[in-house]
């Protein structure tokens, strides 16, 4: 297992830590010199995680007898501001009567349509049922051993602070 902030191989117990809502599992050097919130096992189960940006919410279903959980991320499909408007001017709406159907101002939808902005995985739900779209698609995560064979660069938060850090001039 490799250290989320470093990239370093994880000697030892892997530690977990909060950096600008994510949670990362980082080797203990980096747990140590930190900047984020630290973890101990008993808060990370309690934590939520689905403040992650674009990676969308999560869904939970719950299983009757054996009372567990299945979790499954969704993200917005990269294509979603033409799927959005070619649904809505196939229906004869204007944006505004989008926008009034889904409970949302008329410059939101202006701005979705556009490309400006991604909308939000509740929202998007929303406009999958008065569109009858698929704007959602199943998060599939690589593993970082897949992802290391792909490039022998890669590129860690450790490595965009430190980049950081020298822009800065500190």
């Amino acid at each position: 297992m490799d250290c989320e902030m470093c990239g370093r191989g994880i000697r030892g117990r892997p530690r977990r830590i909060m950096v600008e809502g994510v949670i990362m599992t980082v080797c203990s050097e980096c747990y140590e010199k930190t900047l984020g919130r630290k973890i101990t096992e008993s808060r990370a189960s309690s934590i939520s995680t689905s403040k992650r940006p674009l990676l969308g919410d999560r869904k939970k279903t719950h299983k009757s007898r054996s009372r567990r959980i299945e979790v499954l991320e969704y993200e917005v499909v990269p294509e979603y501001a033409s799927i959005i408007r070619k649904a809505r001017e196939s229906k004869g709406w204007t944006q505004a009567a989008l926008a009034q159907r889904v409970r949302e101002s008329g410059n939101t939808i202006r701005r979705i349509e556009a490309g400006r902005l991604v909308p939000s995985i509740d929202l998007a739900r929303k406009l999958e049922k008065v569109l009858k779209v698929r704007l959602l698609q199943p998060v599939i995560e690589e593993s970082s051993q897949e992802i290391c064979s792909k490039s022998s660069l890669t590129l860690t938060l450790g490595d965009v602070v430190e980049i950081r850090r020298r822009k800065d001039g500190k």
